[in-house]
């Protein structure tokens, strides 16, 4: 079995076995089976992956492809902040100051899940981080 997460778009395909396959059919919204000569399903298909599947389990089997057709990996907010030796907190809200400045990095597909991050918006991250110093101001900066 091979499992491709292809992050430009946003697609999971889980090859079954790898023989080629002849027919093709949407068996529901977003889920594709493709079949052999003998009627099995040899691959199956998710569109908006990050939307239908928990991603956080698959990355540990999946070969992650940009459209590039180079393997990348992706990064949970978790694994970020341990990277980076902070809290869950601390990414977040860099990645909402990297949004309202107009430098969105990351990928949520719903309120309450997950936000993935790419490696080089991981770097992003870093160097966002590494020109901004967190936490607030001291008080003689604020007053000038």
């Amino acid at each position: 079995m091979k499992i491709e997460y292809w992050a430009g778009s946003d697609m999971l395909n889980i090859h079954l076995v790898e023989r080629p396959s002849i027919e093709s059919e949407e068996v529901a919204d977003d889920f594709v089976f493709d079949y052999d000569e003998q009627g099995r399903v040899v691959c199956i298909e998710v569109a908006n992956a990050s939307e239908r599947v928990d991603l956080s389990e698959i990355k540990k089997q999946a070969v992650v492809m940009q459209d590039s057709m180079e393997p990348v990996e992706i990064f949970s907010v978790r694994e970020v902040a341990d990277q980076l030796d902070v809290g869950v907190r601390a990414i977040q809200k860099t990645l909402k100051q990297m949004a309202d400045a107009g430098q969105a990095v990351g990928k949520r597909t719903g309120q309450t899940s997950s936000i993935y991050l790419w490696a080089d918006q991981v770097e992003q991250v870093k160097q966002w981080r590494a020109q901004r110093r967190p936490g607030r101001p001291r008080k003689e900066e604020v007053l000038g």
